[in-house]
Parts: structure tokens; sequence; C-alpha cells
């Protein structure tokens, strides 16, 4: 009996823990528009945050980098060079300030 109980609080607290539904990246028109006038992107990015978000360019996207300091953004090992946008989402190695690589996943 006790199990059952168990398991029946876990199924609840785990219930509680539903994220909620993506929302409908025009929902803010006010920070769409101020996204889009830097020449940003708005929308859902990632796999785990419902609310829309402005990923913006960088201004040192493509330059050439051999630790975190010198970009704006992250700096890529594979191609030593700075990130195009921020925030970044997904898998990438990096470079960090010693020049060492590391494998980051932002989501």
């Amino acid at each position: 009996m006790t199990r059952f109980l168990l398991l029946g609080l876990a199924l609840v607290a785990l219930a509680a823990c539903q994220t909620e539904t993506r929302t409908d990246p025009a929902s803010d028109p006010a920070g769409q528009a101020d996204c889009e006038a830097q020449d940003g992107r708005w929308g859902v990015a990632g796999a785990f945050n419902p609310n829309p978000i402005c990923t913006l360019p960088t201004p040192d996207a493509g330059q050439s980098c051999s630790v975190e300091s010198d970009c704006s953004g992250m700096c890529m090992a594979d191609t030593k060079t700075c990130s195009t946008v921020s925030p970044l989402f997904g898998c990438h190695v990096f470079l960090d300030e010693a020049g060492e690589t590391f494998e980051m996943c932002i989501d």
C-alpha cells in the first residue's frame, strides 16, 4: 500500500513539473519590434524555453579568435572564429580563456 502511495505522489510531482505550452512569438509585439530594430531574430529558441527570445548578431561575427575574451559571443573551437549570434543554442565546442576546448550544450 505504501508503494502505491509513493508512486502516486511521484506521479503528481512529475505532473507539476510539466512545462507550459509554447507561446506564440507574436504575443509580445513590443519585444519583437525592439528585437527586429536591432537586426535580431525573434522566436522560440531551445527545446526547454517556451517563451520567445531575441537572438542578436554579434559585432565580431566570423572574426578570428584564440581565446574566449577575443569575442563578444563565443569563440568556436572548430573554426577559431567568433560566433555569429548571441545567445547560441545547441551543443558546440568552444575555446576557453586558456585556449583549451570545452563542449557545452545550451538549451
